[in-house]
């Protein structure tokens, strides 16, 4: 697919959710967000006034894949957004999956979009049988408050935050992100897992993109108060938190992972036009919720295995320094950088 077809061309762009920088080097900003929390989106007959029901679209909506479509799957996280225009041509076999190891390991998928720490996992899990090609998305976690006030980080001070559960990777980051501003974990600052699930009703609560897009659409009362993106880079002299990543398989030719990134980063690009593939896709329930996602994700575009391995090595120390398994037991080494 050399050119994704331009989607919903004829909806006039709005404002960005606030804060929410997606940007590319080469290009600049990226397109705004039609529609952001709380916002109506127009139709052909003016704004919905909730008279008409909406259908979401659905799998069946998306247009059939051709039989040797390349396999991708997609992380279900705020990242894989950024994937959606690649259902627009059928060329690509999309699927949702949060385990693409295996399925990269015997060929059920070519590639995959992912965390950069995932990444690292299933190339050392793999024995080295995928590469990374692009890092793709940065940020990725934000503080969320409800009945609590958090104008910047030193408002945390002697209060408790709730992580989520099982998710090491975010709260250690967090906690390098704290330690880095002189706070004294478990003395000035508590943190405390709680289920995915109950993060919202906490007054002040870390939550990866997604869901804290989630979390602020269905409630007003929840705001996005601090963007750790922002925050890693106070903490590490202007260093990215890179989030996600497009890895590919070994047997992927050259060719045909320069298809890949040109249609991925040509997707990026015109997001605001495949909000519909994405609910379609499963990446969300609803657009609103898509682009409130984007409110901590912030997409980029870093290629080439010099500029990739440099911007990944001092991360992937730090995580490597904070907890061995969240990179699979080492730091991958230079047969990572495709």
């Amino acid at each position: 697919m050399k050119k994704i077809m331009a989607v919903l061309l004829a909806v006039a762009l709005l404002a960005a959710l606030a804060g929410c920088d997606r940007k590319d080097p080469e290009h600049g900003e990226l397109p705004d967000s039609p529609v952001g929390p709380g916002e109506e989106q127009e139709g052909p007959d003016g704004p919905d006034d909730g008279k008409k029901p909406v259908t979401p679209p659905g799998p069946e909506d998306l247009p059939p894949v051709s039989a040797d479509g390349l396999k991708l799957g997609l992380w279900d996280f705020a990242a894989s957004l950024g994937a959606a225009g690649l259902a627009a041509g059928g060329e690509y076999d999309m699927r949702i999956t949060d385990d693409p190891g295996p399925l990269l390991a015997t060929g059920e998928l070519d590639a995959a979009i992912v965390p950069v720490s995932a990444a690292a996992r299933i190339y050392n899990e793999t024995g080295g049988q995928i590469g990374i090609a692009a890092v793709t998305a940065a940020g990725g976690l934000g503080i969320v408050r409800r009945d609590a006030t958090v104008r910047d980080i030193w408002d945390l001070a002697q209060r408790t935050v709730y992580v989520p559960e099982g998710d090491e990777e975010a709260a250690a980051v967090f906690g390098y992100i704290a330690e880095g501003y002189g706070f004294e974990l478990g003395e000035t600052l508590i943190l405390e897992p709680a289920p995915a699930g109950e993060l919202a009703s906490h007054d002040i609560a870390l939550m990866p993109a997604k869901q804290a897009g989630t979390a602020i659409v269905r409630d007003a009362d929840v705001k996005v108060a601090l963007k750790l993106g922002m925050e890693w880079s106070a903490v590490t002299e202007g260093a990215l938190l890179p989030a996600g990543c497009l890895v590919v398989r070994n047997t992927l030719s050259n060719e045909e992972t320069q298809a890949l990134l040109e249609d991925l980063k040509e997707s990026q690009n015109g997001v605001s036009g495949y909000l519909d593939y994405a609910v379609a896709l499963g990446l969300a329930e609803t657009q609103e919720e898509a682009w409130a996602a984007l409110e901590c994700c912030e997409f980029t575009w870093l290629t080439g295995a010099d500029t990739v391995r440099e911007e990944l090595a001092d991360y992937l120390s730090i995580l490597f320094r904070l907890d061995p398994a969240l990179l699979g037991g080492g730091i991958p080494d230079d047969g990572f950088y495709r």
